[in-house]
């Protein structure tokens, strides 16, 4: 009777702790998660901190005189008060967006379950993205961080690249994007909360953004702006 007790014993323990790793999971931090999910995030996070009236993030309109307040005035009057708004804005576009692309990039890439087309067309997506917040952040500070940036630990001290190197390489980006995106094809459907996963009008927001980004450099290099 002992031993069949015993043995009862032994095998309760064994078969509670096949699954005791599973407890170990914080299910609020996952350490992966779908590509869709980090485009989600990255579309977020991207156009709040360009678009936000807080003035702890953004306060460009009302340096530009866009906007004005009426009790508190010190931003209005070009007094920001001792926050590091442009760093917190270049923080966010790198951790919270760029780096989100690019995981999000990894994730595609990795996943053989997907077609060719459907890789083309949600890299082109991400790509897309990619470029328009770069340019965001050539456009707010000049030269930065790019070729050397996103490399975490690896890299703490990434080389300022020059700002019209910079542009340079993003029209370059544009025309491979533009390549990747087929117009009807399927992408990240409602993830996308931009375009709705409509290729043809991420391909029509390249080309307005290369347009634009002609614009900005005109005046001092029309012959690569025509």
């Amino acid at each position: 009777m002992k031993k069949i007790i015993l043995i009862a014993f032994l095998i309760g323990i064994s078969s509670a702790c096949e699954d005791f790793e599973g407890w170990n999971v914080d299910d609020k931090n996952p350490s992966e998660v779908p590509a869709s999910y980090l485009l989600t995030s990255s579309e977020r996070d991207l156009f709040l901190r360009i678009t936000s009236t807080s003035v702890n993030y953004n306060i460009f309109k009302l340096f530009a005189q866009y906007w004005n307040e009426t009790q508190y005035t010190d931003e209005v009057n070009y007094d920001i008060r001792g926050r590091d708004i442009g760093g917190n804005f270049s923080l966010y576009l790198y951790r919270d967006v760029l780096n989100d692309l690019k995981d999000a990039q990894r994730i595609i890439n990795e996943d053989e379950f997907l077609s060719a087309d459907l890789k083309s067309t949600q890299s082109g997506v991400l790509e897309a993205l990619q470029i328009f917040t770069w340019h965001v952040l050539v456009d707010t500070y000049g030269n930065i961080p790019y070729t050397e940036a996103l490399q975490g630990v690896e890299n703490l001290t990434p080389v300022y690249d020059d700002d019209e190197a910079i542009y340079n390489d993003l029209f370059v980006r544009i025309d491979n994007a533009l390549s990747m995106l087929n117009a009807g094809s399927e992408s990240f459907g409602d993830a996308d909360l931009i375009y709705g996963g409509d290729t043809g009008k991420w391909k029509k927001f390249l080309n307005s953004l290369k347009l634009r980004m002609a614009v900005r450099i005109s005046d001092f290099n029309n012959s690569k702006a025509t």
